[in-house]
């Protein structure tokens, strides 16, 4: 439960941040930085070196299938994502996004797809260049005014913790 509270992303206004610290964990391979030492400390103690070692093991894992390239200069990898019930695997594809002037510091263009059983299946589709970020949402059926208020309002909370400007 701790595991699940601190550090696997979920839709809270910590979600970018959360899914930016796996990025960072599973490009360093480094599974006791992701979940931090209280939570390594924690699976020890319970005698769970186990989990630990196939935690580290699985990271390992996702961070080489991530470096290699799909179609075109598209990167996928896995990442978990609590969804209020259970730990999900969820799938997000990467690619460098150049911009109009060759000068310009490439950004980055995401997709992220999930099925809600309620919905139906969501897209995030995002782009980040400089300190921009602009992401379209889209569902095959309209959403509930109180899901795109918790999308805006977790997109709006990313946006500042960063210091980003940008348009959902």
């Amino acid at each position: 439960q701790h595991i699940v509270n601190t550090v696997i992303p979920s839709a809270t206004p910590q979600l970018a941040s959360a899914i930016l610290f796996f990025l960072t964990a599973l490009r360093g391979g480094e599974v006791r930085n992701w979940l931090g030492r209280d939570g390594a400390n924690l699976l020890e103690r319970m005698g769970r070196g186990d989990l630990l070692n196939r935690l580290a093991a699985d990271l390992g894992q996702l961070g080489r299938a991530a470096e290699t390239v799909l179609g075109g200069d598209w990167r996928g990898f896995v990442f978990p994502f609590f969804d209020g019930f259970e730990v999900q695997q969820l799938w997000a594809f990467l690619r460098e996004h150049g911009g109009q002037d060759p000068e310009e510091k490439p950004g980055q263009r995401f997709v992220v797809e999930f099925e809600l059983s309620a919905l139906g299946t969501l897209q995030f589709d995002g782009l980040v260049q400089q300190k921009r970020f602009d992401l379209i949402v889209r569902s095959h059926s309209e959403l509930p005014d109180t899901m795109r208020d918790d999308i805006a309002e977790i997109f709006s909370s990313g946006i500042e913790v960063t210091g980003f400007e940008g348009a959902i």
